[in-house]
Formats: structure tokens, C-alpha cells, sequence
């Protein structure tokens, strides 16, 4: 797997991310130079940097030669807390931050499975204490490789702090390095951003991986063509639908009826142990 890392120059925490991949991880020049600065190398994996921001790289993938794009990126909320997560980029509804209205991207759900993993791994063996979640997905840019963003929250303080720059460093190689055990996709709709009762399945089922997060917030825009995307520009193709039946809000009926123009199983976050619903 040919992986492609991409940080932005107008970003604290991938630039910070970029420092330990290049001191820590072995990154070394390539001698190559990508949009004015110079391309990093480590095996068949390639690091470049851009001049602009990562949500606006529109159809990167087209100039690029990789399997897999890994967006290294800062992630930023109204809470401000810590954390280090994870999520596929694409828009339910209107394209407000980069990316094509009502476009997703292909979402590797063995690839983010792991990630989110290693990062929960991590977080506990380097007693940082930071939140770790998959997010719904969100945003741009449009692309049509498999692609994630890995991010350091939620504030300035900590995207330059070294030792959650270090720990998304170390998680990028694992995840480019190692084969990463497949995944059976699924994609998670209704309850909170951060997929708090999602996160939990990913954590303890061995075999399952969320591809595509739909928040709550999100429902409005929720139909049969959106839904298909989702199951389709998954990788691999979704295998059933999980629903956090509480946080359907009022949609509960009008997207079991959706999903029902599909044949794939639909399941309830409370049959997993530990996966109370949202109220």
C-alpha cells in the first residue's frame, strides 16, 4: 500500500506531525519538490506539504501516485478539548469547508479501525490522557482514493505540543508499514460528532470498522442517493447499517424506511456491550 502523507504548511499541528515523521520516523528527502516544498520519502510512502489547506485540495488524488491518501491535520472545537482522532472527509449536504456538495470520499474502514486503535493504544501507554474517537465524516476536498484525516485537538496548545505530534507520527507508519487486518465495513447513523457509542463497537469488535459516521446533525440531508454513496464509497463496501437509535432524533421512521430500499442488515448500537444510546 502506497501511501501518500499530506500536511499544510498553514497548520500548527502538521507541521508539528511533519517534524516527527522527519526526526523520529525516518523521513528523509526524496529530491523532489511538490507545490514549492520538498517531498519526503520513507520506502514506497511519500510526505509533501502544502501551500494551502488540506479541506481545499481539491482532486489531489489526480496528481499524486498513491494507493491511499493520509491527511495529517490539527482538529478544532468549540469544547477545546484534547484529543487525537480520526474520520473520512465528504459532505452529506452542502460543501461549506472544501469538498463538492453532497460528495463523500472512499472511506478505508479497515485502515481508520486501526488508527483509531493504535491512537487508544497509544494515548494509554504515553499517559496523555486525551479523548480518542473516530469522527463523523465531514468536509473536504472531493477525492476519489481511499483517504483519511488524522488530527491533533483541540486548540493551539495542543497542536504544537510534541508528544500527541509524535504519537499521530509513530500511528502513521504502523498504519503504512504493517499489513492492517480487514475489516467488515459498516456505516454508523445518528447520535453525537465524535460517534461516542460507534467508537466503543470499533474498540471491541474485532472484525467491525466504521467507514462513513452520519451525526445527527446531518439527517436532514439524508435520502436514498446519499445512503448508497455511503455504502459504495466505502471500502470495503459497506455490510450492514448501525443505528444509534436514540440519537435518530425525530428521523427514527423516515430512515428506517430509507434503508430499507437496501439489502443490508440494520443493527442497533445496543447490541454490542457498552453501546448505551444516546438520549
Amino acid at each position: 500500500m502506497a501511501a501518500a502523507i499530506i500536511i499544510s504548511k498553514k497548520d500548527p499541528a502538521g507541521m508539528n506531525i511533519k517534524k516527527q515523521l522527519i526526526e523520529l520516523q525516518g523521513f528523509a528527502p526524496a529530491g523532489r519538490i511538490f507545490d514549492s516544498h520538498e517531498i519526503y520519502q520513507k520506502g514506497g510512502h511519500l510526505l509533501y506539504t502544502l501551500s494551502g489547506d488540506t479541506i481545499f485540495a481539491e482532486h489531489l488524488d489526480q496528481q499524486l501516485s498513491a494507493e491511499v491518501l493520509i491527511f495529517a491535520t490539527k482538529h478544532q472545537s468549540q469544547s477545546g478539548i484534547p484529543s487525537l482522532c480520526l474520520h473520512a472527509p465528504g459532505n452529506w449536504g452542502r460543501a461549506e469547508h472544501g469538498g463538492t456538495e453532497r460528495n463523500i470520499c472512499i472511506a478505508p474502514a479497515s485502515l481508520l479501525k486501526k488508527g483509531l486503535q493504535l491512537l487508544d493504544k497509544k494515548n494509554k501507554q504515553y499517559h496523555l490522557h486525551f479523548e480518542v474517537f473516530q469522527e463523523a465524516t465531514h468536509h473536504g476536498p472531493t477525492l476519489d482514493l481511499p483517504c483519511m484525516f488524522i488530527e491533533i485537538g483541540s486548540s493551539e496548545k495542543e497542536w504544537g505540543m510534541e508528544l500527541p505530534g509524535r504519537i499521530i507520527a509513530e500511528t502513521i507508519v504502523e498504519l503504512i508499514k504493517n499489513p492492517i487486518p480487514p475489516a467488515i465495513s459498516a456505516v454508523a447513523i445518528g447520535g453525537l460528532h465524535h460517534l461516542p457509542n460507534f467508537n466503543k463497537i470499533t474498540l471491541l469488535d474485532p472484525s467491525i470498522g466504521i467507514s462513513h459516521g452520519i451525526a445527527k446533525y446531518s439527517l436532514e440531508d439524508i435520502d436514498e442517493e446519499i445512503i448508497r454513496q455511503a455504502m459504495e464509497r466505502s471500502e470495503p463496501p459497506a455490510s450492514f447499517f448501525i443505528l444509534d437509535w436514540k440519537g435518530l432524533k425525530g428521523e427514527k421512521e423516515r430512515i428506517l424506511n430509507i434503508l430499507g430500499l437496501f439489502s443490508l442488515p440494520v443493527r442497533r448500537t445496543k447490541e454490542w456491550a457498552g453501546g448505551n444510546e444516546d438520549k
